[in-house]
């Protein structure tokens, strides 16, 4: 999501979760070391979930997994 107005403002990646009656839960915002991530890409398997962005200088994947119900 763009923190500011311009085409070219920093971003940051916020990843949301869906329960099985399609209620959101609060969104867990990624960023690099300068509070910043764009172009994230989400894959999700029976292991878990790896969410991987880019940031001025590199790329970074975060890897999760959700908790049972």
């Amino acid at each position: 999501a763009p923190t500011a107005a311009p085409a070219d403002s920093p971003r940051r990646v916020h990843v949301r979760t869906v329960d099985a009656s399609g209620a959101l839960d609060d969104a867990i915002v990624l960023a690099g070391p300068h509070d910043t991530g764009s172009r994230a890409r989400v894959a999700v398997g029976p292991a878990g979930i790896a969410v991987t962005f880019v940031e001025q200088d590199g790329a970074y994947a975060v890897v999760g997994r959700c908790a049972a119900p």
